[in-house]
């Protein structure tokens, strides 16, 4: 028989079998944060940033974990320190996404530019943000807000949000 159904008991029992292997960490982490248990998602995520310290992409989950518990300052430590272990266009959207949140506008709009140099252009869609490929990075609690229809604004006129059509 086999060992899995899915990619989550896949890597349930892969992190079981080789609780030493920053990978395996990585994408119990990631399927736990998919499932929404954050505590557990954060514990696996720092258990394999203790196997391997400034991990851009382990911080870059680290991120979005702080983004879903609403700490927002967190979640741009987490984007910050990605971004400087490896420029990504994830950390930086990340980044993005939660300085719109904090109202510092001229500081997203830069990330957003620089997120859309690694990721192809950038638009805003309702209270989502997404590139040319629809990456998409959610603004649930956001809406509407005055400070995502100005950053919104901004990046339109400096022309780097041409619009999405659809998913």
């Amino acid at each position: 028989t086999m060992d899995w159904r899915d990619d989550f008991t896949l890597y349930e029992k892969t992190v079981k079998a080789v609780p030493g292997s920053a990978r395996a960490q990585y994408n119990y982490g990631w399927a736990l944060l998919n499932k929404g248990s954050l505590d557990a998602a954060d514990s696996h995520l720092q258990r394999s940033l203790k196997i391997v310290p400034g991990d851009a992409d382990v911080l870059n989950a680290l991120s979005v974990v702080q983004w879903r518990r609403r700490d927002v300052k967190g979640a741009v430590s987490y984007a910050e320190r990605s971004m400087a272990a490896r420029p990504n266009g994830a950390a930086m959207a990340n980044l993005c996404r939660s300085l719109v949140a904090t109202g510092q506008n001229a500081r997203a709009v830069e990330s957003c530019r620089v997120a859309a140099r690694y990721k192809g252009r950038v638009c805003f869609m309702g209270n989502d943000i997404r590139d040319a490929h629809c990456f998409r990075m959610e603004f649930p609690d956001q809406g509407s807000s005055a400070s995502l229809m100005s950053a919104a604004k901004v990046l339109d006129a400096i022309g780097i949000s041409p619009g999405c059509k659809g998913e």
